[in-house]
């Protein structure tokens, strides 16, 4: 199967070679099960790097071959890779457009929208860094995600030519230490921003090139066949460093910095050292291995679209099961693509140069209007209410509502002609969703609100998670925050907190079966230097200091928001879309007791103390429906996603909290 392949990017330095249509398996294989939500393949992400170094390596084998025989052209270069990406591409684009306009709610329409402008163009990865992060909740809802790494190569690939066909007339060891430099200059900032701007580091060109140049100098140290013997230690190692990162990694790695070595050197040594008399060249040249190897490409186009849809149709869940047979019908499609597109549209004979450019710029250009046609639709599907709250979160956005960034400047811009009576609000993301309602409610008695929120940040001092470069600027917004404190005891203090996430590290799925590969990332003391000491427990010292904090100030602690489990308003906007009115959705009260038992009894030792704590799940569970927390009841939405209390749940706690400050303070 492998040897009847006429695609020009599958010859290398030595003409084809079955192997490499075997990484190519390798690569796409955990890149699928990952996004399917398979929990053994939590690293699956690192198959893009490995199609990274394989595509440097093949398109850079090629260039060298033509600019030493002088016949390059730059027009030909790019007539391949229109017939190579562009046909299977516009397919997967086109099929979704339908499927997108039945099933997407009006945000997501949106968003599906604009990458339709930006795909074809090879500029959607700056979509996707500009609204959220790789790994984010919702990433797995984005049909188009994953072509923000066919939008990186393609850039590297209108700079690229241009900068080999520059060096092609100097001594070979002169263009490989040019390449060698900017790969490792790429490689440090790669790692840099992995640590400070993980969403500019994943998405963009400048942290991502050193991947394609690794596969370029792979290239280059092989024109003179010095590694082609093959090496049996060096090319099993190379396949061992793939399966590692795959099983190991997961969305917390800083990536794609020095950990990103693991793959990509793994992925060079296999390609470098894997030939037909090795153990590992033989496996990645088996027939089967290499048929998934031709069809990875469209298997990669097709498969983020099928799981997105599945996840809207199904509420943003993957039902058991489903992972592995929609993986397989992505498979099935990427075949016929293969068999009908790909290679058809490939050959010159059928389609000319000029065909492909003329519909190529058609094409992209009518889905350019599409996408700006259908970001403009006003969808009137649903009640006002709850699309408002999927369009939008619940943020305050007063001068005094501090998120993440507390300065010195902020604090006194805040303060500036405040009422004298003023109260502290300090927090996670669930203090942001109460601020707006809580500033509103105390207004109303002429007591000023002082929000200091940072999302994911627990607001206790001298804790982190793991790994602490990660989480510095929440470090050093708690440190400002309990100066500022320290500093005015006459401020009442309120704290609120996700606290239960924060304490085991885990997102909640009682009510949904969730993604089966959560990842615990728990909250842990720092000792002295400043290190995470597991052997300290969270919740003696959350109750140390919240006792001295309470020896100086009036402190109320907001009890956990009951978690629903579901995104709230997108799942009952869908059920009203499928046709039902009387809209319930709720958890089991027995799951809040069960996620919440230790936070609970760290709270209960506060009872015969001046501290106060709100009980928020008394408002929602047990009341409306008996043994029931409520998310969505009498056409109300208490959330604006799974966990955050939307502003109408946010009221109801602010005045619970305000009576308890008024009950405190005339009790003093």
């Amino acid at each position: 199967m492998g040897k009847q392949s006429t695609d020009p990017t599958g010859a290398g330095a030595f003409g084809y070679r079955p192997e490499i249509d075997g990484l190519r398996a390798v690569a796409v294989l955990p890149v699928i099960l990952f996004h399917a939500g398979v929990a053994q393949f939590s690293g699956g992400f690192v198959g893009v790097d490995v199609f990274f170094v394989i595509s440097g390596y093949l398109i850079t084998s090629i260039l060298l071959a033509e600019m030493t025989a002088g016949n390059f052209s730059l027009l030909r270069f790019y007539e391949r890779r229109a017939r190579r990406i562009l046909p299977p591409l516009f397919l997967v684009m086109a099929l979704s457009i339908p499927l997108a306009w039945l099933w997407l709610l009006p945000t997501d329409m949106k968003d599906f929208a604009q990458s339709l402008m930006t795909v074809p163009v090879f500029s959607s990865n700056f979509l996707f860094w500009a609204e959220s992060g790789y790994f984010d909740a919702d990433g797995g809802l984005k049909p188009l995600l994953h072509t923000w790494s066919l939008a990186v190569e393609e850039q590297y690939y209108v700079l690229f030519p241009l900068l080999l066909l520059a060096l092609i007339g100097l001594r070979k060891r002169r263009v490989f230490t040019v390449l060698l430099a900017i790969g490792i200059a790429s490689l440090i900032w790669a790692h840099w921003a992995s640590l400070h701007a993980s969403a500019s580091a994943f998405f963009l060109l400048p942290s991502r090139a050193w991947e394609l140049v690794l596969g370029a100098l792979a290239a280059i140290y092989l024109r003179d066949g010095r590694a082609m013997a093959g090496n049996q230690i060096l090319s099993l190692l190379g396949l061992v460093m793939i399966a590692v990162s795959v099983i190991a990694f997961d969305e917390h790695t800083r990536f794609p910095g020095f950990p990103a070595l693991m793959p990509t050197v793994g992925t060079l040594l296999v390609i470098l050292f894997a030939n037909a008399g090795t153990v590992t060249g033989r496996l990645l040249s088996l027939r089967p291995v290499v048929g998934i190897g031709l069809i990875s490409y469209s298997a990669y186009l097709f498969h983020q679209p099928i799981f997105a849809f599945v996840r809207h149709r199904n509420f943003e869940e993957m039902k058991f099961g489903q992972p592995y047979a929609f993986s397989l019908l992505a498979f099935l499609l990427a075949y016929l693509s293969w068999r009908l597109v790909e290679r058809p549209l490939r050959d010159r004979r059928n389609f000319s140069r000029n065909q492909i450019f003329g519909a190529g710029i058609v094409l992209s250009v009518a889905f350019v209007a599409i996408g700006f046609a259908a970001q403009n639709v006003n969808d009137d599907k649903g009640p006002a209410g709850l699309r408002d709250l999927v369009l939008r979160e619940n943020r305050d956005g007063h001068v005094c509502a501090i998120d993440g960034w507390l300065t010195a400047a902020a604090l006194a811009q805040c303060l500036r002609g405040a009422p004298a009576e003023r109260v502290v609000l300090l927090g996670d993301s669930h203090a942001q969703s109460l601020s707006m309602a809580l500033r509103e409610e105390l207004a109303q008695r002429n007591i000023a609100l002082l929000s200091l929120t940072h999302p994911a940040c627990l607001p206790i001092p001298d804790t982190s998670r793991a790994p602490i470069a990660r989480w510095q600027s929440c470090l050093t917004f708690k440190s400002r925050a309990f100066d500022f404190i320290g500093a005015h005891p006459e401020y009442p203090v309120i704290l609120s907190a996700r606290w239960a996430k924060a304490i085991q590290g885990t997102n909640f799925y009682g009510a949904s079966t969730g993604p089966a590969n959560a990842v615990n990332r728990p909250n842990f003391v720092l000792n002295a230097d400043g290190m995470i000491d597991k052997s300290l427990p969270i919740e003696a010292h959350i109750d140390r200091v919240l006792g001295e904090l309470a020896k100086t100030h009036q402190l109320t602690i907001i009890g956990p928001v009951p978690e629903a489990g579901w995104d709230i308003p997108r799942r009952a906007l869908k059920l009203f879309r499928s046709g039902e009115r009387e809209i319930s959705i709720s958890t089991a009260y027995t799951d809040f007791e069960t996620r919440n038992a230790a936070v609970q009894r760290m709270f209960d030792r506060f009872a015969e103390t001046p501290v106060s704590v709100v009980d928020v799940a008394d408002l929602v569970c047990n009341h409306q429906i008996p043994d029931r927390c409520v998310g969505y009841f009498d056409d109300r939405a208490y959330y604006h996603d799974d966990n955050h209390a939307s502003y109408f749940f946010a009221q109801m706690i602010a005045r619970e909290i305000v009576a308890t400050l008024t009950r405190e303070t005339k009790g003093n």
